[in-house]
């Protein structure tokens, strides 16, 4: 259950962060009406850019609303024109990232070649958008006191924004209030993605390290057992001792799972492919069991070796990764256990499970 909770709460962090990490342009929007508040559809919009001279057109729809999304932060000039209206135009229109300026315009009746230009700001409130942007420069970054190096710290500096720093999260933040709404209502985002990279990799790098090295020695490990094996001629002596008794296939089968399962238990999948398997190859073919039907019984229960008890491969990965005792995992896997066991016995004994599917495909056995 802590797995799954796990990894959901990554997935949901994950969507979280893709997301804020998208919100790198801003947006102009509003509505557009005649001095008898009737919408004016198809008016021309046309906003250029102060900064980069770059010019983007749009036109209102029938409901009077227009929309031009996507824009680099910076200062506009925003202008409207329709047939038998004044030409309007609105200066110093500044976009912000993440912020969708919200711009109406009323035309009077005049001619073609009248035009009036206003010079007005637009409004600070935006009733149509709850996002809160400050935007910092690097002069402003380095002298901007910061107590405990904390990187939302900088959330403090918009409007409206509270930082306690006496409570923290979990993730050791301090908690982020913006206009009375609590923290669990907020969501911070810091556009310096080489800082939040460079934060990242300090908790994740060794982290990282103690899991490959785990996994390395368990590894390794695995392969020392496999010279033992080797060496001592165990799967011969195995083998000879095979040829001795008379099995019948379901016999051999359940001997052949018994044995793979336990030795799940300590080696690792490839030692028991490279040693174990050559071994019980010969027999099964003497007695007549499809090579596809016990290749797969084989995968089948080195799949099961993996989350088994005490030496599970997988098991010392979800260990580490999750950081939750191996008795709490180990509990929490065993009814998989037995639901995979039991898969394991209906494929054992009901070959066409496995080999419907190969024989729809012309395989022929």
């Amino acid at each position: 259950m802590k797995l799954r909770l796990l990894a959901l709460g990554l997935f949901v962090l994950v969507v979280l962060d893709t997301h804020a990490q998208t919100l790198t342009t801003g947006q102009i929007s509003g509505v557009v009406v005649d001095v008898t508040g009737a919408v004016v559809p198809k008016a021309q919009f046309t906003v250029l850019s102060k900064d980069t001279g770059v010019k983007r057109t749009t036109e209102s729809n029938a409901s009077g609303y227009y929309v031009v999304p996507l824009l680099d932060p910076g200062n506009y000039t925003v202008t409207v024109s329709s047939a038998g209206l004044q030409t309007v135009s609105r200066e110093r229109v500044t976009v912000e990232v993440g912020h969708s300026v919200l711009l109406d315009f009323r035309l009077e009746v005049g001619t073609l070649v009248e035009k009036v230009t206003i010079s007005t700001e637009p409004p600070v409130i935006e009733p149509s958008n709850p996002n809160t942007t400050t935007t910092l420069n690097a002069t402003q970054l380095a002298n901007t006191p910061n107590p405990g190096n904390d990187l939302s710290y900088l959330a403090n500096l918009a409007p409206g924004a509270l930082i306690n720093t006496g409570t923290t999260t979990s993730q050791g933040i301090g908690k982020l209030e913006v206009n009375g709404l609590p923290t669990s209502a907020n969501n911070f985002s810091n556009r310096r993605p080489k800082i939040i990279a460079s934060a990242t990799s300090m908790t994740v790098m060794p982290g990282s390290a103690r899991i490959t090295i785990s996994i390395g020695m368990l590894i390794a490990g695995a392969l020392v057992f496999n010279y033992v094996i080797t060496v001592e001629n165990i799967p011969k002596a195995l083998s000879a001792a095979l040829k001795a008794y008379e099995l019948s296939p379901a016999v051999f089968l359940l001997a052949a799972n018994v044995l793979l399962l336990i030795l799940g238990c300590f080696l690792e999948g490839t030692t028991i492919l490279l040693v174990i398997v050559p071994v019980l190859l010969p027999t099964a073919n003497a007695l007549g069991i499809d090579p596809v039907h016990f290749g797969v019984v084989v995968v089948v229960n080195i799949m099961i070796g993996l989350v088994t008890p005490p030496y599970g491969l997988l098991l010392f990965m979800m260990v580490k990764i999750a950081e939750v005792p191996l008795k709490d995992l180990v509990r929490d896997v065993l009814p998989f256990l037995w639901v995979m066991i039991a898969a394991l016995a209906l494929m054992t004994y009901v070959p066409e499970i496995v080999l419907f599917l190969p024989k729809l495909m012309g395989y022929k056995g």
